[in-house]
């Protein structure tokens, strides 16, 4: 009797698994795709008052005078922010002066919201002659 032999190979699970992935991959079509770009805007405004108007660049003063300013700022968006007021001072030697309130003061401004910070810079009736630069600062956190 003449036995034939019979090969018979397994494939490991894995490769027909990956031979069936390769199969269906080169099969399949593109039916979406899509690409966004997302600008991210400022939600606050910051204006100024004061009795003259708007903040200006440059204001002349007089030993005694007293320069309120308010500085409003309104949110556009629907969340809350913590808004801080800061400022750094660079005064010439001799001039004296109080600026309330405090730099690093907070406020929370609610969502679609204003808050306002009363500002006030008084020049002492014994200040020297001389400048006083204030440099506005508001941050958003």
């Amino acid at each position: 009797m003449n036995k034939k032999k019979i090969v018979s190979a397994k494939l490991p699970l894995y490769l027909l698994a990956l031979l069936v992935a390769a199969v269906a991959g080169a099969t399949a079509y593109l039916v979406w795709q899509q690409e966004t770009e997302i600008t991210i805007i400022e939600p606050l405004t910051v204006t100024t008052s004061t009795p003259i108007g708007s903040l200006p660049v440059t204001i002349e003063a007089y030993p005694g005078m007293f320069l309120p300013c308010d500085i409003i700022v309104e949110n556009v968006a629907s969340f809350n922010y913590t808004v801080t007021f800061a400022y750094t001072v660079n005064a010439s030697e001799g001039v004296i002066y109080t600026i309330t309130p405090d730099s690093g003061t907070n406020q929370t401004i609610s969502a679609r919201g204003t808050v306002t910070f009363h500002v006030t810079i008084e020049v002492a009736k014994n200040s020297a002659p001389g400048t006083l630069t204030i440099d506005w600062k508001i941050f958003r956190s």
